[in-house]
């Protein structure tokens, strides 16, 4: 029979856990010729606190790790017993996840790619209104007319002396009002 991917749901923070508690299980029983790989994708971005650049992994899926196995009787129940498992995404009928999906999943995730270059996390939005928290133009206001998440910038036009003035920032010295 054919191994798919399935994916299994457990408690939000508790994905590595539950895998290592898994993989225990697998070992114990002998259940490696059914059940392969256990990931629990993640995605390392960049995130800027307190003029501090650090990168950080967070799961891409909390709640979900990913299982590649043969789905029968005997491993469903095997998953489903095991401690820190909830159930599959699919209760009694769990479906498997789609080849393009997985491989996208597999591309991306950290543990297959470590050279991956972290995206910078930007919680601002196109056209929003800000204020300038620091820097020549401090306590001015402005509206963002583009993001550039590869630097961490934002592009802003303020209005100096009655004209507008496009001034390019970390996103760090920026707030929204």
């Amino acid at each position: 029979m054919a191994k798919n991917w399935y994916v299994v749901v457990v408690p939000t923070g508790k994905e590595e856990v539950a895998k290592s508690s898994l993989e225990q299980r697998i070992k114990s029983k002998g259940m490696n010729s059914l059940i392969n790989r256990i990931i629990v994708p993640k995605e390392r971005i960049t995130e800027i606190r307190g003029k501090q650049k650090k990168i950080i992994e967070r799961k891409r899926y909390p709640g979900y790790i990913f299982v590649e196995m043969e789905l029968n009787d005997e491993t469903w129940l095997f998953i489903k017993e095991t401690q820190g498992i909830s159930n599959f995404l699919g209760g009694r009928r769990p479906y498997a996840v789609s080849e393009i999906e997985i491989q996208q999943i597999l591309l991306t995730d950290s543990q297959t790619e470590p050279s991956a270059i972290p995206e910078v996390k930007i919680k601002f939005k196109k056209n929003a209104k800000i204020r300038i928290k620091e820097g020549p133009f401090e306590n001015f206001e402005g509206v963002i007319d583009e993001i550039i998440h590869s630097k961490g910038l934002v592009k802003v036009t303020v209005v100096v002396f009655n004209r507008p003035t496009p001034v390019e920032l970390g996103y760090w010295q920026v707030e929204e009002i």
